[in-house]
C-alpha cells in the first residue's frame, strides 16, 4: 500500500472518529503536489480529457446535522487540499446539494479527482453557472492551493492548515517529585526536604511527522530546585559539636527518543500524546558542613499529553504535561578532600527519580 494511501485511511478514521464529514477513497496512487500548485474546479456535467488519470473519490456529507463543512466555500476548499494531497490538480463535482430540511442546513457534494496534464482542454456545460473565483489557470502547469487562514478555522468549521511536517518546541513550568518523603528524619528536616520536591523545569522537543498522525524525534528536559539551612549544629559520635550548613542544589535533566501522536481537533487545537526513552541525569552540588557532590545517571521513560492551539499557520502555543520515571540504581560520591566512592544502593534504597511537570511555550511548525 502506498504511503499517501495509507495516510489518507488514517485520516478518514482519525476525522469520523471525532463526527467528521469526509470521506475520501483512493484508487489511483500519485506523488503528492506541492501546496503552491493549482487546484482547477469543474462543476456537475463538466467533461474531462480521456487521458486525465483518474485518483479516486472524494465526499463530504452531514454525518452530524449542522454542525460540519455547511459553507459552501469551506467544503471546496477542503476538497481542494485533500485534491493536492492525494496527487491531483482537477476537482471534478459530480453531484451537489445545496442546504434542504433533508441535508440539515448544510452543502454536501461528491467529487471526482483527476491528474490532466498541461494543455488537455476541460470543457464546462453550457449554461452552467460556475463561481468564476474558485477557476483557476488551466494553461498552469500545477494548479492552485486553497487559502487558509484563522477565518476559515474554529467550531463549524472543519479547515485544517496544511500539516507541517517539523515541529520545534520549548517551554518552562513547574515539577513536583512524586517520590514518598524519607522517614525519621529529625522534624526540622521534615519542611527542608518538602521543599526539595518541587522546582522548576525548563524542556525543548523536535520532531519530524512522517504522516499527518506520527511523529518521531527527540526531547530533552531539566529540573532544579534547591534548599539550605543556616546554621545546624552537628554531633558527631564522640559527642564533639561542630556548626555548619545544609545544602541541596539539585538538577535532573532527562533526554530521549520519542515518538508523538497528534489528533486535530474541528478547531485550532490538536491534543498530542507521547512517549520518550532515554537516559536521566542526576547532579546534587550539596553542602553537609563541607562541600560534597553527588550524580549519577539511570534509564528512563517520560509519557506525556498536551495541547497545541495553533496561533497562525508556522506558529502553536502548547500546554504539556508528563510524567518522567526512573530509579538511580548507584551514586557517585565526592567529597571536598577529593575523595570518591561509588555507592551501590539496595533495592529499597534506590532514589526515585518520578516526576509530574507541567508547562507552557512556544511551537514552531515548519
Amino acid at each position: 500500500m502506498s504511503h499517501w494511501a495509507l495516510s489518507s485511511i488514517l485520516l478518514v478514521i482519525l476525522l469520523s472518529s471525532c463526527g467528521s464529514s469526509l470521506r475520501t477513497v483512493i484508487n489511483s496512487s500519485q506523488p503528492e503536489l506541492p501546496l503552491s500548485a493549482e487546484v482547477i474546479l469543474l462543476e456537475v456535467g463538466s467533461s474531462i480529457p480521456d487521458s486525465a488519470i483518474y485518483i479516486g473519490q472524494i465526499e463530504i456529507y452531514d454525518k452530524r446535522k449542522g454542525k460540519k463543512l455547511c459553507n459552501y466555500n469551506h467544503g471546496i476548499q477542503t476538497m481542494k487540499f485533500e485534491t493536492l494531497k492525494s496527487g491531483g490538480n482537477t476537482l471534478r463535482i459530480v453531484q451537489h446539494s445545496p442546504p434542504n430540511g433533508e441535508s440539515g442546513g448544510c452543502h454536501q457534494f461528491k467529487a471526482e479527482m483527476y491528474f490532466v496534464k498541461s494543455g488537455n482542454e476541460l470543457v464546462m456545460p453550457l449554461n452552467q453557472k460556475v463561481d468564476t473565483a474558485l477557476i483557476v489557470n488551466r494553461d498552469e502547469e500545477h494548479y492552485a492551493r486553497p487559502e487558509f487562514s484563522l477565518d476559515d478555522r474554529g467550531p463549524g468549521n472543519n479547515i485544517e492548515w496544511p500539516y507541517k511536517k517539523f515541529r520545534i518546541g520549548i517551554g518552562a513550568g513547574y515539577g513536583i517529585l512524586t517520590a514518598k518523603d524519607p522517614e525519621g528524619l529529625p522534624p526540622f528536616l521534615n519542611d527542608y526536604v518538602k521543599e526539595l520536591r518541587s522546582g522548576a523545569n525548563i524542556r525543548m522537543d523536535a520532531h519530524v511527522f512522517v504522516s499527518r498522525i506520527a511523529a518521531f524525534g527527540i526531547r530533552y528536559s531539566v529540573f532544579h530546585t534547591e534548599n539550605s539551612i543556616y546554621p545546624v549544629q552537628f554531633i558527631d559520635s564522640q559527642g564533639n559539636s561542630t556548626i555548619g550548613e545544609i545544602k541541596d542544589d539539585i538538577r535532573t535533566s532527562f533526554i530521549g527518543l520519542s515518538v508523538m501522536a497528534r489528533l486535530p481537533s474541528e478547531s485550532r487545537t490538536s491534543l498530542l500524546l507521547g512517549l520518550a526513552i532515554g537516559n536521566i541525569v542526576y547532579e546534587n552540588n550539596g553542602v553537609v558542613i563541607e562541600e560534597i557532590r553527588i550524580t549519577g545517571n539511570e534509564f528512563g521513560a517520560e509519557f506525556l499529553t498536551g495541547l497545541d492551539v495553533q496561533l497562525n499557520e508556522t506558529m502553536a502555543l502548547g500546554l504539556e504535561m508528563s510524567l518522567l520515571a526512573g530509579a538511580l540504581n548507584s551514586l557517585d560520591i565526592e567529597y571536598g578532600q577529593g575523595i570518591k566512592e561509588t555507592v551501590n544502593l539496595l533495592e529499597s534504597e534506590k532514589e526515585s527519580m518520578g516526576r509530574f511537570d507541567m508547562s507552557l511555550g512556544l511551537r514552531v511548525l515548519l
